[in-house]
């Protein structure tokens, strides 16, 4: 299921409230960003929900407030410093005149795992095996 914010904490926030009443069974959210998912966090923190025991949360981006938040954000990492050096080379290359050709660029990323994914759960939630 796809809900639509515009990549801020204050939508997420709007959002989470939505999300939940929408359908029932959702246990995890993916959300577009790491602000973002923070916004969903505390939404749902606000609403009583618990997370990860209520809801799985993950974000992209990895950027300094996943590690800072509480739980803290499960993530994926991307290669900012990358991401501005191949944008720069294409932009050089217009700015020269020069004919870019199409390309799909894929750069290394990685999952940062953290709290918000329920992956350190104990032993005792019933849960537990839904996060392996």
């Amino acid at each position: 299921m796809l809900f639509q914010g515009n990549y801020s904490y204050e939508s997420a926030f709007k959002l989470a409230k939505k999300i939940i009443e929408k359908d029932k069974s959702i246990t995890a959210i993916f959300a577009a960003n790491d602000e973002m998912a923070a916004g969903v966090i505390k939404g749902l923190k606000a609403l009583g929900k618990r997370i990860p025991e209520d809801y799985a949360v993950v974000g992209f981006d990895n950027i300094r407030l996943a590690s800072i938040i509480e739980p803290a954000l499960t993530t994926i990492y991307q290669p900012k410093r990358e991401m501005g050096r191949k944008a720069a080379e294409m932009l050089l290359k217009l700015i020269e005149g020069k004919k870019l050709k199409e390309e799909r660029v894929v750069l290394e990323h990685s999952l940062t795992i953290r709290e918000s994914c329920g992956a350190n759960l104990d032993d005792t939630d019933d849960r537990k095996g839904d996060f392996k």
